[in-house]
């Protein structure tokens, strides 16, 4: 089985259990893909040998795992899906039953599997994905797991590798560039740099302001000022 680190997410929309049909190859930070071959229905009998097929069995409590799980995944900032060829009616009743809170794709047009050229079991002339799980940072993998044994204990192991090998630290980084990047698209350019005016008021031969006020009390002092020029004291008889 080649490993797929390495490689991106295929250019592919899947209808979702629960969103709206998902793009994974858009989504950015930390993304978990656990893909399963099949989950069992009431009335409907399980595949052609699968009891005789090794790593068939597992799926419900692997999904169940996953969802009890799914909160934890949203806290540490990480996008987490369940994803089969089984179709989405199956898969929403299957959610459905078992109270599943992660979102669930249905690549039931095989376009996921062929992108990433993925291996299938295959019995009774029907093909069913094998079991693995990836683990992709900004669309780009950087785990394939193909032993996941057991399934429901898959969940647990992946949180675990998230948390001791510093890739939530990495997510982190990347946002932080992928926001410095685009502030550097949308932030307007820097004004042009203005030199510092010296605000003092320099000294200048301005004529004040004359006011009729100010003028009035001039001509009054005045006249008042040649009265007393013109008028000699008055000497005592």
């Amino acid at each position: 089985m080649a490993n797929l680190v390495g490689q991106f997410l295929p250019d592919v929309t899947l209808p979702c259990t629960i969103l709206p049909p998902v793009e994974l190859n858009k989504l950015a930070g930390l993304i978990v893909v656990f893909i399963y071959p099949w989950t069992g229905k009431p009335d409907h009998p399980n595949p052609e040998s699968w009891d005789n097929i090794p790593g068939a069995h597992g799926s419900t409590p692997q999904c169940r795992a996953y969802s009890n799980c799914y909160d934890e995944f949203c806290a540490l900032g990480v996008k987490c899906f369940g994803l089969s060829q089984l179709n989405l009616e199956w898969q929403k009743d299957f959610a459905q039953r078992n109270n599943l809170v992660v979102p669930l794709l249905s690549d039931e047009a095989g376009s996921f599997a062929r992108g990433l050229d993925l291996q299938y079991i295959v019995t009774g002339n029907k093909s069913y994905l094998k079991r693995r799980t990836l683990i992709a940072l900004d669309q780009k993998i950087i785990l394939d797991r193909t032993d996941v044994s057991p399934p429901e204990a898959d969940a647990d192991f992946i949180l675990a590798h998230l948390k001791t090998n510093g890739l939530l630290k990495t997510q982190r980084i990347s946002f932080l560039l992928g926001q410095r990047d685009l502030i550097r698209r949308v932030a307007p350019p820097s004004p042009p740099k203005v030199e510092k005016v010296d605000r003092a008021q320099p000294e200048t031969d301005e004529v004040p302001l004359v006011t009729n006020e100010s003028r009035d009390k001039a001509n009054t002092t005045s006249s008042q000022s040649l009265l007393d020029a013109k008028l000699p004291e008055s000497n005592p008889t």
